[in-house]
């Protein structure tokens, strides 16, 4: 084999070697340069070690290899010649450089930057370069972990740990990190000040807004009311905020909740009367505390649908026992090591290892329709596990009816859940599908399917019977432009158009609004200027007396005026389904600005989801491993600031941080 270009290399050495003629570096003690047998250098690019005799490259006079091949191969050699101080190649004239011991060093013709980590193991005696408290970098770097702390929840106790300090030295050493008491007593205060304030001052421009709430077991006793307030603001985005966390002792009397709640709103300065209703889910204790207070209710469609099916599944025997049957199957695969990597196996060969065997721990109809499906798509890897054993081995058609009854109304939740889109005019088109078709009874349903369909609409549908919650799904749907009329029942089109005319005038009667004639596309168009006409024509007269004349008659009251708008509005070209309604709204708000403070007020109601659930349900074993849960107040701040952060992308609190 040829030699390699390779810095060293294990050719045989030349029997002659003389010694680096004017070189001031101490490593060319170890190395000489090849002579031929009259003592004339061959190269002067290949220097050969005095104490191994392996070559190294030396080009245009270059140490580090040298220096490198020493650490390599005679550390002891490299270590004593290390300590001292020696000229580095391209350093600035009277400078030198310092080779420090079990460090290797790469060459190179260039200048090179000295690293975070060489200016770190430096001279002791020389200062760290640190930021100053003062400067803008170590107020940026500070603000940036107190968002980490606050966003992530992370415990403050991680601050004084070594192995996070040590971390953070990693990526910039000149960077001191304050005390944790520092962020626990000041930067973390300051964080949920500034951000309240900023908070309360969008909350007070809101024209309308409609809230949730949440009443959450707590780990070690009693239960969190979670109040989070919903609104369009001004730009037309659909926005909400987690504004209170109280806590609820076990046996609390229901005015004492009622009350409690109130003085914790007051500093937010919410109008009763601007509140358009509160979502809530099925809670008696909750119930009671609204109706004491006098806020309007709405349930949540969530909720309901989650009652409607997990009581279908438990009153029919049938399905409730293929239920626990797949609950038992899982268990004893994942009980049982062998079992559990034969199935892997199987699955493996037939490419089925994309799915998970996961029981549904939380009794959620979600839960129970993943693990079916899943159990259906591996049946052939466990038909052969278990063979005639398969413990759902007679279960399959009755687990496939569940799935064709759950599987079209789990693609309908995982669309509509959602708190950052308009859901609440969205029930009424979907009650509508799910009696068309996605519950409808079909010929190639299973039997079992059939009754879960029709339990589940009859239980579903009842609930929205409510005269009250008709009135506001009806609104809400006519003022969404994908919808309007195009859902309302024989002989309802009638009476909504009265109810949103009558609430206009309401609304213009409290002072909370100006009934404004619509300015539509056709007026503006009519009207031609003529700066350089001296005199007025007779046409511009009478023009004149036209407009004049409409501001008396009485087709200029508040009541005339919405009945024009609604109907102009109906007459406008609806949306396409898929488009978000407040992107219309944006644009023809100035053409319907009293239907627009409705739409305002109807479509920021989340009748899908109460979003304030999934806070504290992911949070709460947090809370209870960081000791914080006996601290009303810490559950407060640090729920406020992690829902509130998580809610909005860092870029929305620049003027913040």
């Amino acid at each position: 084999m040829q030699g390699s270009s390779r810095q060293t290399s294990m050719t045989a050495v030349p029997t002659m070697i003389v010694a680096k003629k004017k070189t001031k570096s101490v490593v060319w003690e170890y190395f000489g340069l090849e002579c031929d047998a009259d003592g004339s250098i061959r190269t002067n690019e290949v220097a050969i070690c005095n104490l191994c005799n392996r070559r190294t490259s030396a080009k245009g006079s270059n140490t580090s290899n040298l220096f490198t091949h020493l650490g390599v191969h005679h550390p002891e050699v490299y270590a004593k010649i290390s300590s001292k101080k020696l000229p580095g190649y391209g350093s600035p004239k009277g400078k030198s450089r310092q080779y420090e011991p079990g460090v290797l060093v790469s060459g190179s013709r260039k200048k090179r930057k000295t690293s975070s980590k060489d200016r770190a193991s430096s001279s002791t005696s020389e200062p760290k370069a640190v930021y100053p408290n003062e400067s803008g970098k170590h107020y940026k770097l500070t603000d940036l972990i107190n968002f980490f702390l606050a966003k992530e929840m992370v415990p403050v106790d991680l601050i004084d740990s070594s192995s996070f300090r040590g971390f953070l030295q990693a990526f910039d050493w000149r960077y001191e990190l304050p005390e944790g008491n520092h962020f626990k007593n000041t930067t973390l205060p300051g964080l949920y000040e500034k951000l309240r304030v900023k908070i309360a001052a969008e909350v007070a421009s809101m024209s309308f807004f409609s809230a949730t709430i949440d009443l959450l077991p707590n780990a070690i006793g009693g239960s969190y009311l979670v109040f989070t307030v919903h609104f369009i603001d001004s730009d037309w985005e659909l926005k909400n905020y987690c504004l209170v966390i109280m806590y609820v002792p076990p046996g609390q009397p229901i005015e004492a909740t009622g009350d409690g709640l109130v003085s914790l709103l007051v500093p937010w300065n919410l109008p009763p009367e601007k509140l358009t209703c509160v979502v809530t889910e099925e809670s008696d204790d909750l119930t009671k505390v609204l109706e004491y207070m006098g806020w309007p209710q709405l349930p949540c469609f969530g909720s309901r649908i989650h009652q409607s099916i997990t009581s279908a599944i438990q009153t029919d025997l049938e399905a409730s026992k293929a239920v626990q049957d797949c609950r038992s199957l899982i268990a004893r695969i994942s009980q049982n090591s062998d079992r559990k990597f034969n199935l892997f196996k199987i699955m493996a060969e037939m490419n089925l290892s994309d799915y998970a065997l996961k029981v549904d721990a939380s009794g959620h109809w979600q839960d129970t329709q993943r693990m079916i499906s899943t159990i259906l798509k591996l049946k052939p890897a466990i038909t052969r596990l278990f063979g005639v054993d398969d413990p759902v081995l007679d279960c399959y058609p009755l687990l496939k009816g569940i799935d064709d009854a759950l599987g079209p109304v789990m693609e309908i939740m995982d669309v509509l859940t959602s708190e950052y889109y308009v859901n609440l005019s969205s029930i009424k088109p979907l009650l509508h599908l799910l009696k068309t078709s996605v519950l409808a009874k079909k010929d190639e349903d299973h039997e079992l399917a059939v009754a879960l369909k029709e339990q589940i609409l009859n239980g579903f549908v009842s609930n929205y019977e409510d005269y009250r919650c008709k009135i506001v799904l009806n609104i809400a749907t006519h003022l969404d432009p994908r919808f309007k009329s195009l859902f309302s029942e024989e002989g309802e089109a009638a009476s909504v158009s009265e109810l949103i005319i009558s609430e206009g005038v309401e609304n213009f009667s409290a002072g909370s609004s100006d009934v404004v004639e619509p300015k539509l596309e056709s007026d503006s168009t009519n009207v031609i200027s003529d700066t350089t006409s001296k005199k007025k024509s007779l046409g511009k007269l009478l023009e004149e007396v036209k407009n004049a004349s409409v501001v008396e008659t009485p087709s200029a009251a508040p009541a005339n005026i919405l009945q024009k708008e609604f109907e102009a509005y109906l007459m406008a070209p609806k949306m396409y389904s898929d488009s978000n309604p407040l992107d219309w709204w944006k644009m023809q708000a100035s053409s319907y600005p009293n239907m627009a403070l409705l739409a305002r007020k109807y479509l920021s109601i989340c009748a899908i989801k109460a979003p304030s659930k999934n806070l504290f349900e992911q949070k709460n074993e947090q809370l209870l491993l960081h000791g914080m849960l006996q601290d009303p107040e810490e559950v407060n701040t640090a729920l406020f600031l992690s829902r509130n952060l998580s809610i909005n992308p860092p870029s929305v609190f620049n003027d913040i941080l």
